[in-house]
């Protein structure tokens, strides 16, 4: 393997090629369509101040962020108990969240393509509507008395609400790279702590509401709070769209670019963990709580609420660090080895010696959220500087493609995360599963340790000495 630079991205072998020194596409003056380019990511120096039309165009991102979050969460504490009341299987209810991860998986790579054609905030809007009227739509399927009819249309409009949300997703990821290329990590950061405080509120609320109106009133509520949104944007946010040139690119030439940098598939294996961790957890929680605890769909909405208050309150903190850090992987490794301990902790583990309990399940929880969001922030920030270095432009066609591609990935554990998860409870039971899935974390944590000391190590072996990747 090829020797890493100063910032400890590896040389040949890992990630070869220079760097450009254009990083993405900035608002500039009164002209909403006028580029001009930021330095590198991750530069040295002083960080420019965010203008006006950058906390403007964050603001409503971060907006869209927090109701995907909601979108997310807000079935958590009632859907699994409502299809085990119509003699659903685990298989089966655990389906209802893997079809929408697995819908994304393959509308993102559309989705990376369609943020250069028609323009992030055209395809923002577009996206937030469909998810909103999906929401609306999922509100009525309480009428269908048949159990098979029911799961069925609950499949249908979760593929509609994940191809809305795939879309309101990768513009987000593109323009945080496009727009705050000094700080795409914080970002980041900052819409994955209102996609925490939408999901923590949303378990919370959408048990409120469920208690307050059944099945429909969370749902109905939150599709007309999105088209509120949708209204707001479409009238005040200013347009990103890519340069004509920007719009050519071939999506499996980037992806052959991508794929050649052995970094960019640790970077996968984090993010694909890190989302089936979420999903498999959030999906089969409720049951296991409620059979092995007796706590009820509020309770479990307030431990959603307190353990995603903390991945909110820490991810700004994440996002700041990673955009500090030289050697991010020294903050991943640890993380991921946190996040296992929390796994342990819910059932909790045979070994351990302790019994299953709420503040257990709790702490577990709370532990969980914190560090994940250590070692998922990093990453997509992380991906786009060592794809740029391998050899693509620094524009806005590969900051698409590759917020595409870090979306499919989140998306493959999205989708293995809960339907596996399932079938490993019905098989065996959920402190198996959550075994399996500790031990699965671990592993990944391990090789983001070797590669911590890796570039930790050739970092050492470098001072003093010309690195051939920034000459």
């Amino acid at each position: 393997m090829g020797r890493p630079s100063d910032d400890g991205t590896a040389g040949p072998g890992w990630d070869s090629g220079v760097a450009s020194t254009d990083s993405g596409a900035q608002l500039t003056g009164g002209d909403h369509k006028a580029y001009s380019t930021f330095p590198e990511a991750g530069c040295g120096g002083r960080r420019p101040a965010y203008s006006l039309r950058q906390k403007l165009m964050l603001l409503v991102f971060s907006m869209g962020s927090l109701l995907a979050g909601s979108c997310l969460a807000m079935m958590i504490p009632f859907f699994p108990l409502e299809a085990q009341r119509r003699g659903l299987s685990q298989t089966l209810t655990s389906g209802v969240f893997s079809v929408f991860s697995l819908t994304q998986l393959l509308t993102y790579p559309l989705m990376g393509r369609l943020v250069t054609a028609f323009g992030i905030n055209r395809l923002y809007c577009a996206g937030m509507t469909v998810t909103a009227l999906s929401n609306i739509a999922f509100g009525t399927l309480f009428r269908i008395e048949s159990a098979q009819s029911f799961i069925v249309m609950c499949y249908v409009v979760r593929v509609f609400e994940a191809m809305g949300t795939a879309a309101v997703i990768t513009t987000a990821l593109t323009m945080a790279a496009n727009q705050f290329s000094h700080n795409t990590s914080t970002a980041v950061a900052v819409m994955e702590t209102m996609n925490a405080i939408g999901l923590s509120l949303g378990a919370a609320i959408g048990a409120g509401l469920y208690h307050l109106g059944g099945f429909a009133l969370p749902f109905y509520s939150q599709g007309c709070f999105i088209l509120c949104l949708v209204v707001l944007s479409a009238l005040y946010l200013p347009e990103v769209e890519a340069p004509v040139e920007q719009q050519r690119s071939d999506f499996f030439s980037m992806l052959r670019v991508f794929v050649s940098a052995g970094e960019n598939w640790l970077c996968c294996a984090i993010v694909c963990t890190t989302a089936a961790i979420w999903t498999t957890i959030d999906s089969s929680i409720a049951r296991y709580a409620s059979d092995t605890l007796g706590t009820t769909p509020s309770q479990i909405g307030l431990f959603f609420l307190v353990a995603t208050g903390g991945y909110a309150v820490s991810s700004l903190l994440w996002g700041r660090l990673a955009d500090r850090l030289v050697n991010i992987y020294l903050l991943i490794s640890g993380c991921l080895l946190a996040t296992a301990f929390g796994l342990s902790l819910i059932p909790p583990l045979p070994g351990l010696g302790l019994r299953p309990s709420w503040w257990l399940l709790g702490l577990g929880l709370i532990v969980k959220e914190v560090f994940q969001g250590g070692a998922y922030v990093p990453v997509l920030n992380r991906m786009i500087t060592v794809t740029v270095r391998q050899g693509l432009p620094a524009d806005v066609a590969t900051q698409a493609f590759t917020a595409s591609v870090f979306g499919t990935v989140a998306a493959v554990g999205n989708v293995l995360g809960p339907v596996t998860g399932g079938a490993v409870i019905d098989a065996t039971n959920f402190t198996f599963m959550v075994r399996c899935l500790a031990t699965l974390t671990a592993v990944v944590g391990g090789a983001a340790t070797v590669q911590a000391l890796r570039i930790a190590w050739w970092r050492r072996r470098s001072v003093g000495r010309e690195d051939p990747l920034l000459s």
